[in-house]
């Protein structure tokens, strides 16, 4: 579980970003039909493949679900929902995914968002925008220039027995997924202002208290009050230190819920004179890494000086909290002091933290693994053989990078105070770059940008990882160095997937993206950002495969999509 997307797409320009080795794993070439004889045993090398080519079109995609209006901005957030409705007739229930447009409805100073949960029922054509494949449509209104809005599955909130889902903003809704009526509220702190983006990241955390009520975390990555001071952070853009809230979830009620009221909140380290702080709940996630049962509460903070210099801006870290049952009123100003385990990103400027994924099992480990993007990380790549330099406007930046942790079960003291136990991300168990080809490139994809757990979608019994790549720049070559892409084709979009196997392996686990051992889906035209958001589906039919969810928010002229690959077992 978790909750990405947290940047903005702004249609036609890649500026629309906030900025605020060998392995022991199959090679996904020449591996035969796609389907192995009906009455053998599945070959897990063939269910391995990915529709024969080991590279899906977007045009290929079993279902496409397009935005309203140009520049809505549709598909820039996704996330599976499970069944919202049920019960099924048979055991094979279709679920629901939920379907983010930023701008909808837009006008300065105001700028309403919408989300979408298509009907599982519903018959194609989905594209032109038409009214009948969406259950549910609803407008989150307000100044919220600034984000998403952030989409998850809130779990079963009102102990009705389904899925509910969350909806990120200023004042971050509860929607029964049932009935789509509004279960809960929540305010930031400073309500009506949006400096802190309150609502920017959101998380399912499961039952925390027993009460039979699931209950969520939310995020204000700005929040600018020194826990110490008081004051607001200043010598830096970046300064702040982010507030993450966790509310274990009341019944139903109209009145909303202010964070001043939350369960707990943590507040992260602060930078200042030019050092960025960590900007806590860039990401959220929760994953049971811990394999005690209840959900941890996983935080991003991309933005962290590790080592408190100038240097170190932007290195990031991940902070981890065992999940509990806090006392109402808790409040952690100290995460050195509070945290079970701290993450700490490779290279600085890289932003790790940027996206997280949890709640899967890549290696059958038999507790939940992570995985943790970032995004800007400088893969260093040499001219290629064209010429000493790039073409114009090319630089050897931001491929990005990806880490893949097999979860360990962190302690629930810290011996000594003060100093929780700390991992880097270099001693992650896999670590995937974007991408051998495009790094002689010099071509940025930013893989990484968005990163969660798919499911197992080659029913090998393993959860599959998806990755987002939204500024890769496709397969057309520039017209006079073949070894660079096309400068008049940018933004395409891609998206990866990278199959779990098991067993542990060493630190050293290292592959660029591109080298055999993940499939590409490929976005359809430049701008697209097809990658943008990535989620595992769910069940989209009635055949108990995991299937994939992949928005393209710049797509037609900002309108957006969000494309639907069903696994590839399916006939």
């Amino acid at each position: 579980m978790r909750t990405t997307r947290l940047v903005r797409w702004v249609s036609g320009a890649s500026a629309g970003i906030l900025f605020l080795g060998a392995l022991a794993y199959p090679a996904l070439a020449n591996l035969g039909s796609r389907k192995a004889d009906p009455g053998a045993a599945p070959d897990p090398a063939i269910l391995a493949l990915d529709c024969q080519t080991g590279h899906v079109p977007a045009s290929a995609a079993d279902r496409v679900y397009c935005g309203e209006n140009s520049g809505d901005n549709f598909g820039n957030s996704v996330a599976g929902l499970g069944d919202l409705r049920g019960p099924c007739a048979d055991t094979g229930c279709p679920e629901e995914a939920i379907i983010g447009a930023h701008s909808w409805a837009w006008t300065p100073g105001i700028q309403d968002a919408r989300v979408y949960v298509p009907h599982k029922d519903a018959s194609p054509p989905y594209c032109p925008w038409v009214p009948n494949p969406f259950w549910y449509s609803i407008t989150v209104s307000g100044p919220q220039e600034y984000l998403g809005p952030a989409v998850e599955s809130a779990g079963d909130v009102n102990n009705d027995g389904r899925n509910d889902f969350i909806v990120g903003g200023p004042e971050t809704v509860i929607y029964s997924g049932r009935t789509g009526a509004v279960l809960l509220r929540f305010r930031g702190e400073s309500y009506p202002s949006t400096t802190d983006d309150f609502g920017f990241a959101v998380a399912g955390l499961g039952d925390l208290n027993g009460d039979g009520r699931d209950d969520v975390a939310i995020s204000a990555p700005f929040y600018n009050l020194d826990p110490v001071t008081g004051q607001p952070c200043s010598g830096t853009p970046y300064c702040q230190g982010g507030r993450v809230y966790v509310f274990y979830c009341p019944p139903p009620q109209a009145s909303p819920i202010s964070a001043v009221n939350a369960t707990v909140k943590i507040t992260g380290p602060y930078g200042g004179n030019s050092i960025y702080g960590d900007v806590l709940g860039f990401a959220l996630a929760g994953g049971d890494i811990d394999a005690d049962g209840q959900l941890d509460l996983i935080m991003g903070a991309p933005f962290a000086a590790v080592n408190d210099d100038i240097v170190s801006n932007g290195t990031g870290r991940v902070w981890v909290l065992n999940g509990t049952n806090w006392a109402p009123g808790t409040v952690f100003n100290d995460l050195f002091c509070a945290a079970n385990l701290v993450v700490i990103g490779e290279q600085a400027a890289s932003f790790f933290g940027h996206s997280l994924g949890s709640g899967g099992d890549f290696n059958n480990g038999g507790k939940d693994d992570l995985i943790v993007g970032a995004p800007y990380f400088d893969v260093a790549g040499g001219p290629g053989d064209c010429q000493v330099a790039p073409p114009q406007g090319f630089a050897y930046d931001s491929g990005g990078k990806v880490y893949l942790f097999h979860s360990e079960v962190p302690p629930n003291a810290i011996d000594p105070p003060c100093n929780p136990p700390q991992k880097t991300a270099v001693s992650a168990q896999v670590k995937i770059t974007g991408t051998q080809e495009l790094m002689n490139a010099g071509q940025p994809i930013f893989l990484g940008h968005d990163v969660n757990f798919a499911g197992d979608v080659d029913h090998d019994g393993l959860d599959d990882v998806i990755i987002g790549a939204p500024y890769y720049d496709g397969d057309v070559r520039h017209p006079v160095c073949a070894n660079f892409p096309d400068p008049s084709v940018t933004d395409i979009g891609a998206a990866y997937l990278v199959y779990g196997f098991p067993g542990s392996l060493s630190g050293s686990s290292e592959f660029f993206v591109d080298q055999g051992h993940a499939i590409e889906y490929e976005g359809e035209n430049g701008g697209d950002a097809f990658g943008f958001a990535v989620d595992g589906h769910g069940f989209a039919t009635s055949d108990e495969f995991a299937d994939l969810i992949i928005g393209a928010p710049g797509h037609s002229s900002g309108r957006g999509a969000a494309y639907v690959f069903f696994s590839c077992d399916q006939p």
